[in-house]
């Protein structure tokens, strides 16, 4: 700027100093007074925010999968570049290819994942692809991918009416297990829980005791694809009709084993248990304790295929005072009943047990038709 040389000049360019001194402190935010002089300046600077009022002001960045930089702008000069880094998949542990459906690439991440509905858990139960596909248009869609596999870890237990009907005429399960199941003690809990399903195996490896009432009633019942099924570990069973009709019209069923259990004193325990089901042998080596009334009524109804059972461990005191109906109806003589209308069956006890079971209400064909059911007293003798 060229120095005034006189006196009118110069008093001209001290006020565009003062003028300019004032738009700068308005640009800084700060308050101008109505006279805007020098005697005033020193009051309107100081009216300036630290920070050149960026107090006032606030700023919304949305995140980016790219990095973003922000530089402030007038009247906030003078404040270094704001950098907001990109957004990748370490925001999130969960982003994982095996999370992420196949085909589909989340923050860099492309999935590998190829199941239909995907898994949950539910019930305490890992449940794959149970819950099918959901289309375009959000409607759920029954599985694709074949049958599933339910494993019901950590579940020792299962309270009343827990998985009651819970997969009544479900057409997409294949596997069933229950590593953990020690007791079943909540009433009607399983009660036609696959009842009419598409299951393929049951397995119940460490269960011990069943005392619900109507607990397994129904289970498995109609379950054309069920082939076998093991109570390994099974020691007592208590609650009424808790396996009443558990397998009934699974024709698949060839093989059932109770190698553990020792007492039946539940009314109707075993009533139909395994009704026209494809059963060849049966056997109970250490059942001892058979209390429960009418607890094996109609259990072998229809099974036509069935040879031979076996009760080793009966005594003398096995079946207690108040019921001797324990076996009465076991093969239920009608047009479709056990070694009613074709083949024969052998029931073998221990040889010093003819006169106890002859005193049983039904002997000696309990329910059977004369000359197929066949009463055999030749397994070793008890005390």
């Amino acid at each position: 700027m060229t120095e005034p040389t006189n006196i009118a000049d110069a008093i001209t360019a001290a006020q565009g100093r003062v003028a300019d001194c004032y738009t700068a402190i308005s640009n800084k935010g700060g308050t101008l007074p109505q006279t805007q002089n020098l005697a005033n300046m020193p009051t309107a600077i100081n009216s300036i925010s630290s920070g050149g009022g960026v107090n006032n002001t606030s700023l919304s960045v949305t995140p980016s999968t790219s990095s973003q930089s922000f530089t402030p702008t007038a009247p906030y000069t003078g404040y270094s570049p704001v950098t907001v880094n990109a957004v990748d998949s370490s925001i999130d542990s969960n982003i994982q290819a095996e999370n992420i459906k196949n085909g589909v690439s989340i923050l860099g991440v492309s999935g590998t994942y190829t199941g239909s509905g995907g898994s949950s858990t539910k019930y305490g139960a890992t449940i794959d692809n149970l819950l099918g596909d959901v289309n375009a248009s959000g409607v759920l869609q029954p599985p694709s991918s074949g049958l599933v596999s339910l494993t019901f870890t950590g579940v020792n237990d299962i309270a009343s009416d827990a998985l009651s009907y819970r997969f009544f005429e479900n057409d997409s399960i294949g596997t069933v297990t229950f590593p953990d199941l020690t007791t079943v003690s909540g009433n009607s809990c399983m009660e036609s829980a696959f009842d009419y399903s598409s299951i393929t195996s049951m397995s119940l490896p460490n269960l011990v005791t069943i005392s619900a009432q109507y607990g397994m009633r129904y289970m498995c019942r109609s379950c054309p694809n069920l082939q076998s099924i093991n109570f390994s570990k099974l020691e007592t069973i208590s609650g009424i009709h808790s396996l009443g009709s558990c397998f009934a019209a699974s024709r698949g069923i060839t093989s059932c084993g109770f190698p553990e259990l020792q007492t039946v004193s539940a009314t109707g325990a075993l009533n139909s248990f395994l009704q026209n089901t494809s059963i060849v042998t049966m056997s109970f080596p250490k059942l001892s304790i058979l209390t429960g009334a009418n607890c094996f009524g109609s259990c072998f109804l229809g099974c036509k295929l069935i040879t031979d059972i076996y009760f080793n461990a009966l005594t003398t005191t096995s079946f207690g005072t108040k019921y001797i109906n324990q076996f009465n109806g076991m093969f239920n003589n009608s047009s479709s009943g056990t070694a009613a209308t074709s083949g024969n069956v052998n029931v073998h006890f221990p040889s010093n047990l003819e006169t106890t079971i002859s005193g049983l209400t039904g002997y000696p064909l309990f329910g059977g038709a004369s000359g197929r059911v066949t009463l055999l007293f030749d397994l070793p003798a008890t005390s």
